[in-house]
């Protein structure tokens, strides 16, 4: 259990250390994904375990779709800190559970009961709130911005859940292996057509956060998290998961000096609250 909440304490941090790396959001989406990939690579071979050997070929086919799918989901909300608050962009990603169970409902035809609707719209509804139009009328452009990139971000993230629940079962640790690995290709092309590599300039200390950023809170932090959750119950996993979003806020508050009236507020607890309901009742089923 320690793990675990561990574990979300420091996912918790990722967006309050994309503030700290003078870096494109492509620059760190490629290299989080390459230095992830490569520590898990690592490890398989250091413990003397097969890289790629449980994954069927259906099961690498939808790991390498999930993975740039992860990629892009990396980048578009590492783009999203950079224009709205941190805050704002992590309650908007945290929606990701309303839309998967939406998502699931359109693609799949999984019933949606009356409670699935009211959590929708409560967490449709917080999202409104922490906008802030109804205390503050439309933001500025680049506010706008931020929000439909961190919306965009959880719309990826539940599309890469649902490609999940299609995949046979395999290695955690090789699933994510592969997902890394394709995250850092995919984002290889469009760094090759979008960026002017020679311009990078070299910060120390923004590398030394980029490389904590894929080593510790990738690799590392993966392998904590896959190698506690199988001994962890469900329910357990989805309350604690939720650790990560409110770390995220509290740190926000005190690093970045982001303050939330009461709007926002009670729009946070809208989002949380209704994507935590949603979250353990799917796990349940």
């Amino acid at each position: 259990m320690a793990i675990l909440i561990f574990t979300m304490l420091v996912f918790g941090t990722v967006g309050i250390l994309r503030r700290y790396i003078p870096l494109s959001s492509a620059v760190i989406a490629f290299t989080r994904g390459a230095v992830g990939a490569l520590y898990l690579a690592l490890r398989q071979i250091c413990r003397r375990r097969p890289l790629i050997a449980s994954l069927s070929r259906k099961s690498l086919g939808l790991l390498i779709v999930t993975g740039m799918l992860m990629g892009l989901n990396w980048m578009v909300l590492f783009e999203a800190y950079n224009y709205t608050t941190v805050s704002c962009a992590t309650l908007l990603y945290y929606m990701q559970p309303v839309l998967l169970m939406l998502g699931c409902a359109l693609v799949f035809k999984e019933r949606l009961t009356l409670k699935n609707i009211f959590l929708a719209a409560c967490g449709f509804f917080g999202m409104v709130l922490v906008s802030g139009i109804l205390s503050d009328g439309l933001p500025d452009a680049g506010q706008r911005k931020g929000m439909v990139l961190a919306f965009l971000a959880a719309v990826l993230y539940a599309a890469i859940v649902m490609i999940n629940k299609r995949m046979d079962q395999a290695d955690p640790y090789e699933k994510t292996l592969v997902q890394l690995a394709s995250a850092a290709v995919v984002m290889i092309p469009y760094l090759l057509l979008t960026e002017d590599l020679s311009a990078v300039s070299f910060d120390p200390k923004g590398w030394a956060l980029l490389l904590l950023l894929g080593i510790f809170h990738t690799g590392f932090t993966y392998s904590l998290y896959f190698g506690c959750i199988g001994s962890i119950s469900s329910h357990t996993i989805a309350v604690f998961s939720y650790v990560d979003p409110i770390t995220t806020l509290i740190l926000a508050a005190i690093l970045l000096n982001e303050s939330m009236d009461a709007a926002g507020i009670a729009g946070s607890v809208l989002i949380i609250g209704s994507a935590l309901l949603n979250q353990v009742q799917l796990r349940r089923e």
